[in-house]
């Protein structure tokens, strides 16, 4: 039996949905959907251009759960930290930040108090920082503010970065570096920033029979710390340069 999403289920999600939708923001609608649809039903939530790349490690890591939420870090370059501090309204949610939570991959119990709470206060948060992109108003900024002052936060994990973004994904444009490069040797999933680095005019250039492949050669340690993010329009600074990160 098919079942109809409740916009209604959690006080305030119309509102900075209907806000988001009015901006034109497609990345701020789906941060949203991903909040009320995981706090609905539960589970895990990847975007749509993370690759599981140890299968192995992650079904262990996924069948030894005992969070009932659980993000990951993402750190801010040296760069992105001053590009950031050019940005308006710096100091109401960025100053003295050096990383995020992602909300690329999530994993939650269904009803959690932390979905609830973020989904509820979504409009009002947006609206200070309104025209600032999603990843600010309702993305991985907006988590990280509220996961600083939510409480109780017992049985919420925020793993290191190497975990699930281990390179920065900023100029990543071969749709096989995960199988290419070291990555550090306790790395589960890889994301290669789809939109970010124009990825559909990289498949149409590879054509049909080109595809992202599985696992990945793990190595120890690794060096440097960027951040990732999705969406060209509504993402944080990045560098260039593709690099391995120690999260």
């Amino acid at each position: 039996m098919k079942t109809a999403l409740n916009f209604d289920a959690v006080p305030g999600f119309r509102e900075a949905y209907d806000a988001q939708v009015a901006a034109g923001s497609l990345p701020g609608r789906c941060d949203l959907l991903r909040y009320l649809i995981l706090w609905t039903y539960g589970g895990v939530y990847m975007d749509a251009d993370v690759v599981i790349a140890n299968p192995k490690r992650f079904d262990t890591f996924l069948q030894g759960q005992t969070a009932t939420l659980f993000f990951a870090w993402e750190d801010f370059s040296a760069r992105s930290l001053e590009l950031n501090a050019q940005l308006p309204n710096y100091e109401l949610d960025l100053k003295g930040r050096e990383r995020l939570i992602a909300n690329s991959v999530i994993g939650v119990q269904p009803r959690h108090p932390f979905l609830y709470k973020a989904i509820e206060g979504a409009a009002a948060y947006a609206a200070r920082l309104r025209g600032q992109g999603a990843w600010r108003e309702v993305g991985p900024g907006y988590m990280s503010n509220l996961y600083d002052t939510f409480e109780p936060k017992e049985g919420i994990v925020i793993h290191p970065m190497r975990f699930f973004y281990p390179v920065q994904w900023g100029g990543i444009t071969d749709p096989e570096y995960h199988l290419k490069h070291p990555m550090p040797v306790d790395s589960m999933l890889f994301q290669y920033g789809y939109s970010t680095n124009q990825y559909n005019t990289i498949f149409q250039r590879l054509g049909p029979k080109s595809h992202i492949r599985g696992t990945f050669r793990a190595r120890r340690g690794g060096r440097g710390r960027q951040t990732r993010r999705q969406s060209s329009s509504d993402a944080p600074p990045a560098s260039p340069a593709p690099r391995p990160l120690d999260g």
